[in-house]
């Protein structure tokens, strides 16, 4: 079977492939024609991994070599006979991760650099670039005589990119593995550092995402690093590289953001990410150099840090959002005592501030003060928020809300002769593959996928039902 596929949409290939073997296509050819990633140039090759659901011969073509077939399949209008090589080996494989320190004072205390070894074709700038930083950090920490308070662990690690068949949670299964077995890194780190792309600036901006409950705090240790400099620092809300695996863990985490894919310019890394093109030729000295120097100079203000400003606002907020006037959730007879415990926490939440200065100059008083700051912010991020299935972040109670709320208006819809309110329950939950693919392929790739019984490595425990 021979597909056109539109690859700024590529993370649909899995399902494509799959709906090509139920109906019955022995093997597949997928041509990159339109838009996005794969179309900039005509030799280009991107990788997508497959969640483990294909079992026939399926293979992605740069868009020299489809439109090469595309034509004399519509010329010639009869069987073409094709050669294809492959150089793709595929088979069951260990991951290792290599960590090393800089002993601090506090042998308890912990400030971890972090980014994935692993790749597809060079991986340059993703992610070569950013071990290239962490030991550019590490050697001018060490060169320049600096004794740390708290150690500083540099850590990398393989399978970010893929590590699980038949999962959607297969990606990001290294540093999943890695904070299973050292739990106590979890409740000992007071801020993790994860890189990306460091090699690259097209956000023209210092750009950072942070775990939510530190954001604020974030935001004015750069105003005071780099007064002159325009920054932004966005709340961890998404899955999509190890950051969010740390940060579910309770680790303060931040993550530099160095590209934005949704730009769809022909010169945006969103086009050659995954691809051959991600090599030396896209480095850019002066951004490598400058986020160097800035998660350096990061990294030795958090452990200057006697406490970690913890703000549980951003978290206590999200209790009682999008729960207003008309809400299904003033049903819930508990609705109104949550509310109270909510404004209970957020005057509680002043006290520890205040309980954080007072201890800040005693450093045995600051981290045993950090600790405890620590597990509160674990608690939310790890046992109270979940992944809903677009894998963000979110209470679990407000996904059920969600779906109460469409229901709703869609049996309201019904009464008065409508079908709008279906077109909600296709806008949430992927639901709108269903449009597209077979009901069987609906099934496994969306929910098989989610299942708890599927090895589903870092959901497992934090998934809520869809």
């Amino acid at each position: 079977m021979f597909i056109e596929t539109d690859a700024y949409h590529s993370w649909w290939y899995g399902t494509l492939l799959s709906q090509a073997q139920k109906r019955g296509a022995c093997g597949v050819i997928a041509a990159v024609t339109d838009r996005g990633p794969g179309t900039y140039r005509d030799d280009l090759i991107t990788i997508q991994t497959v969640q483990g659901f294909v079992s026939i011969p399926a293979v992605i073509l740069n868009r020299h070599d489809s439109m090469m077939i595309r034509q004399m399949l519509l010329h010639q209008k009869t069987q073409v006979t094709a050669a294809l090589q492959l150089d793709i080996r595929t088979g069951p494989a260990e991951a290792h991760y290599v960590h090393g320190r800089i002993e601090g004072k506090n042998k308890d205390s912990l400030i971890i650099f972090s980014g994935h070894y692993d790749a597809f074709w060079d991986g340059f700038l993703d992610n070569a670039s950013s071990l290239g930083s962490m030991l550019t950090i590490a050697k001018a920490m060490i060169d320049s005589g600096y004794q740390p308070d708290s150690t500083i662990l540099f850590l990398t690690n393989g399978a970010e990119e893929y590590g699980r068949e038949g999962s959607c949670f297969d990606y990001c299964t290294g540093s999943s593995a890695i904070v299973r077995q050292h739990p106590q890194w979890c409740r000992q780190t007071k801020a993790c550092i994860n890189f990306e792309l460091t090699a690259l600036d097209q956000t023209g901006k210092v750009m950072m995402t942070v775990t939510a409950g530190y954001a604020e705090w974030f935001r004015r240790l750069l105003k005071s690093l780099l007064p002159d400099e325009d920054h932004l620092v966005i709340p961890t809300s998404m899955a999509g590289a190890d950051h969010l695996i740390f940060t579910k863990a309770g680790i303060p985490t931040c993550m530099n953001i160095s590209t934005r894919f949704d730009d769809t310019s022909p010169d945006a890394e969103a086009g050659y990410d995954h691809t051959q093109y991600d090599n030396a030729e896209r480095y850019d000295a002066a951004a490598f150099d400058r986020a160097n120097r800035l998660y350096g100079i990061l990294a030795i203000a958090l452990d200057r840090a006697p406490i970690i400003e913890l703000d549980i606002e951003p978290y206590l907020s999200e209790f009682v959002s999008d729960l207003g006037d008309g809400s299904p959730a003033e049903e819930y007879t508990g609705y109104d005592e949550l509310q109270r415990i909510v404004r209970r926490l957020s005057q509680k939440a002043e006290g520890l501030k205040a309980l954080a200065e007072q201890y800040g100059n005693d450093p045995e008083s600051a981290w045993s003060t950090t600790q405890r700051l620590l597990e509160i912010n674990r608690l939310f991020v790890h046992d109270i928020y979940k992944y809903s299935a677009a894998l963000e972040l979110i209470v679990g109670h407000m996904q059920p809300l969600s779906y109460v709320a469409v229901l709703d208006d869609l049996m309201e819809d019904l009464k008065n002769g409508r079908t709008d309110g279906l077109d909600q329950i296709l806008e949430i939950d992927q639901n709108e593959l269903i449009r597209c693919f077979d009901r069987e392929v609906y099934r496994e790739m969306l929910l098989t996928a989610f299942d708890p019984a599927s090895p589903i490595e870092w959901g497992e425990g934090h998934l809520l039902p869809h």
